[in-house]
């Protein structure tokens, strides 16, 4: 197991993890670290980012998140133990891409997640691990494009999440950086915290720190940013 991970946390080594977004920074950094420790699938949106995916060690599915129905993510996530959402535009592809990616095609995951809960129980169903960001539910801002579509697509997203009875955590994390990973510092999800900075290895780390348990925290939302503490502490 890797050094991140506390032994009484962890499943076994097989646990099945799809994490859409999977040609992402977080993702890139994350899936090399972790393919000896879990079985990966990474969803990619480009072909010829496949052939990356399997020399990080992951399985590559070629998807384009805006295409898939409910239905059909009930379908393909039925195989997996644990869901990983760090899929985004953030607003570099303009407003209508990123409302698209950031809140059309997370709110079908999450329906096609709760069509399989409903079939199948929550107990048998994949756990979710939606990545967001610090203050999304009380973030506001007067831009009126692409950052306004995106604050507001998160905001979206997240308040579906609260209200469903999906087995999930939402992260939080402060203005990722590609700094290596200290430590971590949990805090409250506010957006007066959102100045602190947060390593994308960092979000890595928590994110399979997550996956490797057998049951998620008993909360909504994990903030956090870079600190000191072990990880093996959220």
């Amino acid at each position: 197991m890797t050094a991140t991970q506390s032994q009484e946390n962890v499943t076994a080594t097989n646990t099945r993890v799809l994490v859409i977004g999977g040609s992402g920074k977080v993702a890139s950094i994350a899936i090399p670290q972790y393919a000896n420790d879990y079985e990966i699938t990474a969803m990619l949106r480009r072909e010829e980012k496949a052939e990356e995916a399997r020399e990080n060690g992951a399985t590559p599915l070629v998807q384009d998140v805006t295409t898939v129905s409910a239905d059909q993510w009930a379908a393909l996530v039925r195989d997996f133990d644990v869901v990983v959402w760090t899929a985004g535009n953030g607003g570099r592809a303009g407003a209508d891409v990123t409302y698209a990616v950031d809140r059309d095609a997370a709110l079908e995951c999450i329906k096609g997640l709760e069509q399989l809960q409903n079939e199948v129980g929550k107990d048998r169903a994949p756990r979710l691990i939606m990545v967001s960001y610090m203050g999304s539910l009380d973030n506001e801002t007067d831009d009126q494009g692409a950052w306004l579509a995106y604050v507001e697509s998160k905001k979206t997203v997240d308040k579906r999440l609260l209200d469903s009875d999906l087995n999930y955590i939402i992260l939080a994390p402060t203005l990722l950086t590609l700094d290596p990973a200290q430590g971590i510092t949990v805090t409250e999800n506010t957006p007066e915290k959102a100045g602190e900075k947060t390593s994308r290895e960092l979000v890595g780390q928590v994110i399979f720190e997550l996956a490797g348990r057998a049951e998620l925290p008993n909360q909504d939302f994990i903030a956090f940013h870079d600190g000191n503490d072990p990880v093996s502490t959220i």
